[in-house]
């Protein structure tokens, strides 16, 4: 049997071959150049961005607490990238989080765009996200994504940091192996 992929309509190379060498670069380097670039340039608090790269998904975040963190991730399925926020922490946390970015999507819409969406999703998570088609993943989309994850950061984190503090909510310390600096 051959174990070649099988090809696209023109009998040509491999679709996703196809796409990734159009696009300049697989994913994970892709991830891994906007992480780098991120972490350069952020300056929001005084505190160091934590981040974490799993294959097709960077986090990045404040403090001991991952469980509320930015997130860029490569949905090849749907050919989306999503920039955003993610709550994922207990159900009743995030629905409190939800509630209070709820009574404030207007102004943060205001500052980026109609595009960001909030919602209750999987696991009793939230997420405050946008989305963009995925492909190209190249040079110049690296500092395009980059930048806008740092634009996200510097409107949402201060939201959330008063959110957080109003509410009360406690921080969950993450387990050490999880934690980056």
């Amino acid at each position: 049997m051959d174990d070649t992929p099988p090809g696209d309509m023109d009998g040509d190379a491999p679709a996703y071959e196809r796409r990734v060498a159009d696009a300049g670069m697989r994913p994970p380097a892709f991830i891994k150049l906007v992480v780098a670039e991120v972490v350069s340039k952020v300056r929001v608090t005084g505190q160091p961005l934590n981040h974490e790269i799993r294959w097709r998904i960077a986090k990045f975040w404040y403090g001991p607490d991952p469980s509320v963190h930015y997130e860029l991730a490569l949905h090849e399925n749907t050919s989306q990238l999503e920039i955003g926020l993610h709550a994922e922490a207990s159900a009743e946390r995030n629905r409190a989080l939800y509630g209070a970015f709820d009574k404030c999507l207007l102004d943060i819409q205001k500052e980026l765009g109609t595009s960001m969406w909030l919602e209750e999703w999987d696991r009793g998570w939230m997420r405050l996200y946008e989305t963009y088609p995925l492909w190209p993943l190249d040079t110049p989309r690296v500092s395009e994504v980059a930048e806008r994850i740092l634009e996200v950061i510097a409107v949402l984190e201060p939201i959330y940091e008063t959110i957080r503090e109003t509410l009360g909510l406690e921080l969950i310390l993450a387990p050490k192996a999880v934690r980056r600096r």
